[in-house]
């Protein structure tokens, strides 16, 4: 399915999958892609966000509380994606086709993710009115 990926969705999943590791997670969860998205230079969804008089910084930080909360796993011989993740990216692929762009991913994202719904309504955000924004 990596192979549908746009360039700018393959850089999402290698930022997911760094900050995953960084964070000491051996598993790249959705919320790991949404902050990767987050962090995109131009993204859309900190574009959509702000247009909801939201910050990345501030769902980034949501995020990321929750996210310190799962267990370090121990470091498997090939990095795995979660099953939540690998439901986003066919939620994004059943969006994109042959070309799924990081727009893609941040829905299958918030369609596969609580924990980034959570996050967004801790914050005002309805996850429709921010798919709806982008």
């Amino acid at each position: 399915m990596l192979h549908l990926l746009t360039d700018d969705a393959q850089q999402v999943m290698f930022r997911a999958r760094d900050d995953a590791i960084r964070n000491g997670r051996w598993s790249v969860e959705p919320e790991d892609m949404f902050v990767a998205l987050l962090a995109q230079p131009q993204g859309e969804l900190a574009t959509a966000l702000a247009r909801l008089g939201v910050s990345a910084e501030d769902v980034t930080q949501k995020l990321a509380q929750r996210l310190s909360s799962q267990a370090a796993a121990t470091n498997p011989t090939e990095f795995p994606f979660s099953t939540r993740t690998r439901q986003a990216l066919t939620n994004a692929a059943r969006l994109g086709g042959t070309q799924v762009t990081p727009k893609h991913l941040i829905v299958g994202v918030i369609e596969a993710s609580a924990m980034v719904k959570s996050a967004l309504a801790d914050l005002g955000v309805v996850p429709q009115a921010l798919t709806d924004s982008l």
